[in-house]
């Protein structure tokens, strides 16, 4: 790339900061915090491959998660790759873990671990999610118990 097409490491970071607001987000199970760092129109499609468009529909399904299920997830991202085919758009591969699910009888599952490939594009001086791909590759059978 030409050094004028080369973001500058500030426009990195600040996609870099997407995806630890994305796991802070996943933390606080607010779907309001989601809404923060995603696009109005954004495309995304969840780890069980369900299909959401728009702020409305994440939020909503979020909301529909069993709260007990999740309560005390946490998501932990790492090894995260950048790429900015154009100066305003950044494709983003990430690993995540998370620990704390709980199966059905309250005992808790093993950390599990996925990869999520997003698209960013800065609007308006602010850069947004506007869409979402989230993949498991591990998923503990539910009735392991905690290591």
């Amino acid at each position: 790339a030409t050094p004028a097409a080369t973001p500058a490491k500030s426009e990195e970071e600040a996609v870099r900061d997407l995806i630890f607001a994305f796991a802070e987000a996943w933390g606080t199970h607010d779907g309001h915090e989601m809404d923060k760092i995603v696009a109005t129109d954004v495309d995304f499609i969840t780890a069980d491959t369900t299909k959401l468009h728009g702020r409305a529909d994440l939020e909503k399904y979020h909301a529909r998660q069993p709260a007990e299920h999740y309560r005390d997830t946490k998501n932990a991202a790492a090894e995260a790759k950048i790429r900015f085919p154009k100066p305003e758009v950044a494709q983003v591969t990430w690993n995540w873990s998370m620990r704390g699910e709980l199966n059905a009888d309250g005992t808790v599952r093993p950390r599990r671990s996925g990869l999520m490939t997003m698209t960013a594009e800065k609007r308006d001086g602010i850069w947004v999610i506007v869409a979402a791909r989230n993949a498991t590759l591990n998923t503990p059978a539910a009735t392991e118990k905690k290591p």
